[in-house]
C-alpha cells in the first residue's frame, strides 16, 4: 500500500541538501549523501491447473516477487543518519510503498541506535529479504519465511556489538507497534501489533554464525466472520465459547538459526515457532535445512523445509445439542469454524542453482516441490477442497544490485 506521507519525507530529507540554496549549508554540518539500489525480475510457472500457491498459478507470471528499490543515506558527520527505502514491486502494479525510514545514531563506536519506521528482525536475513542478489534462493522458503508475517515495525531500536579476536557478538533490542492491512489464507484482514518488542542474539566465529531470538507482541485482528459468531455465542450466554473464538491477545515468536559459510560449501538452518495465546490461533512451528557447493561462478544448492499448525480445539464448547434447531445450528457453526479453520502441513525440496554474471548481477533457477497434507490449506489456494495437495514450481530470475 502507498505511503505517500513517508514518501515526501524521503524526498525532502534525501533531496534538500543536493539543491543549490542549501549546498553551503551541507558542506558545514559535514552532511553527505549515499544512495544505492536493486532490483530482480521474477517468472514462475505452477505445473497444477487447480491450485494457487504464492500467486503462482498454471500461467508464467512476473508476480509476485519482481521489484525495484532504492535506498538512500544521509550522513551528518559520522554519527548520525537518516536512512529510507523505497520499494515499487510487480505484485502491487509498480506503486511506491515505504519500506523503511529511520534515524540512526552512533554514539559510540559499536553502539548503534534507531528511530522510525524498520523492517522486523524475525529473521537472520529480515533486512535483505527483498534483496534475491544477497542469498542464493529466488523464493526463501515460505515455511519459515511466512508472508503472513509483520515485515516492519514503527518504534525504536538499540543493537551493540563487540568482538573478541575471531568471536563476535551482537546483541539487539527493539520496541514499537504495527498497523496495516495484511494478506491472512487469501483474506486482506486489518491487523493491529502492540506492545511489539524482541530481544536479539548473534554470535559470528570464523565462519559459523548462530542466532536466537524471541518477539512478542499483542495482536488485534479484524475477521467479520469470527466477530459475527463471537457476539451470537454471546448474547446466548456461551460466555467461555465466545471467549474461545477471541482473535485478540498475544503471541510469541521464537527463533533460532545456524550458519556456515566455508569457500567451498555452505550450509544453514533455520527454528522458527509461534505461541498464540488465541485458543483458535494452535502453535506453529517451521524449519529449513540446507546445504550449498560453490563452483568457481556458479552455485548449487539444496533446501528442505517443513510446516505444521496445529490443529485448534474447542475445549471451552458450553453449548448443548438436540435442544432446539438454533442451538444447533449454533453449535455446528462453532465446531465447524475450529475443524476448517486454515491451517498448513507442508514440505518442500528446493533445488537452486546460480550464477554470478559479475560482482552485481545474478541469474537464478529454482524447482521446488511442494506437498501439502492438511485439507485446509494456508499454503495453497484450491478450486476445491481435497485431503492433500501436490505440485512444482519452476522459477527464474536476473537478480542485480547497483
Amino acid at each position: 500500500m502507498a505511503n505517500s506521507t513517508y514518501l515526501h519525507l524521503i524526498r525532502n530529507l534525501l533531496l534538500t541538501l543536493t539543491l543549490g540554496p542549501f549546498t553551503s549549508i551541507g558542506h558545514a554540518l559535514d552532511v553527505s549523501t549515499e544512495f544505492s539500489g536493486f532490483g530482480r525480475v521474477v517468472a514462475g510457472y505452477l505445473d497444477d491447473s487447480d491450485i494457487v500457491y504464492g500467486q503462482y498459478s498454471d500461467e508464467l507470471t512476473l508476480k509476485p516477487n519482481s521489484l525495484l528499490g532504492l535506498q538512500g543515506i544521509l550522513n551528518t558527520g559520522d554519527k548520525l543518519r537518516l536512512t529510507a527505502l523505497g520499494l515499487v514491486s510487480h505484485d502491487d502494479d509498480w506503486e511506491a510503498d515505504v519500506e523503511w525510514l529511520y534515524l540512526g545514531y552512533r554514539p559510540i563506536k559499536n553502539l548503534d541506535i534507531k528511530l522510525g519506521r524498520m523492517h522486523t528482525p524475525f529473521f537472520k536475513i529480515s533486512d535483505s529479504l527483498d534483496v534475491g542478489y544477497a542469498y542464493h534462493w529466488i523464493l526463501p522458503p515460505q515455511e519459515v519465511y511466512r508472508d503472513t508475517m509483520v515485515r516492519y515495525f514503527e518504534g525504536g531500536s538499540i543493537q551493540y556489538g563487540v568482538g573478541f579476536k575471531d568471536l563476535f557478538i551482537n546483541a539487539e533490542i527493539y520496541s514499537g507497534s504495527f498497523k496495516d492491512e495484511v494478506s491472512i489464507s487469501n483474506t486482506d484482514v486489518d491487523l493491529t501489533l502492540e506492545s511489539l518488542q524482541g530481544y536479539i542474539l548473534q554470535l559470528n566465529w570464523q565462519g559459523f554464525g548462530v542466532r536466537g531470538s524471541f518477539h512478542t507482541g499483542d495482536v488485534q485482528m479484524d475477521l467479520d466472520q469470527v466477530a459475527t459468531l463471537k457476539d451470537s455465542l454471546a448474547q446466548a450466554g456461551f460466555n467461555r465459547s465466545a471467549a474461545s473464538v477471541d482473535t485478540d491477545g498475544n503471541t510469541d515468536f521464537f527463533q533460532f538459526g545456524v550458519d556456515y559459510h566455508g569457500l567451498e560449501y555452505f550450509a544453514w538452518m533455520e527454528w522458527t515457532k509461534i505461541v498464540p495465546s488465541q485458543q483458535l490461533f494452535a502453535e506453529s512451528r517451521g524449519y529449513y535445512v540446507g546445504l550449498g557447493h560453490y563452483i568457481g561462478a556458479f552455485t548449487v544448492a539444496v533446501t528442505y523445509s517443513h510446516l505444521k499448525d496445529e490443529k485448534p480445539k474447542p475445549v471451552d464448547n458450553e453449548i448443548p445439542t438436540g435442544l432446539s434447531p438454533e442451538l444447533d445450528f449454533l453449535n455446528a457453526n462453532y465446531q465447524g469454524l475450529f475443524d476448517t479453520w486454515p491451517r498448513s502441513e507442508v514440505t518442500t525440496w528446493a533445488f537452486t542453482t546460480r550464477w554470478d554474471y559479475n560482482s552485481n548481477i545474478a541469474i537464478k533457477g529454482e524447482y521446488k516441490r511442494i506437498e501439502e497434507s492438511s485439507p485446509y490449506t494456508t499454503t495453497f489456494e484450491p478450486k476445491e477442497i481435497q485431503s492433500s495437495y501436490h505440485s512444482n514450481l519452476f522459477l527464474m530470475s536476473l537478480e542485480w544490485v547497483f
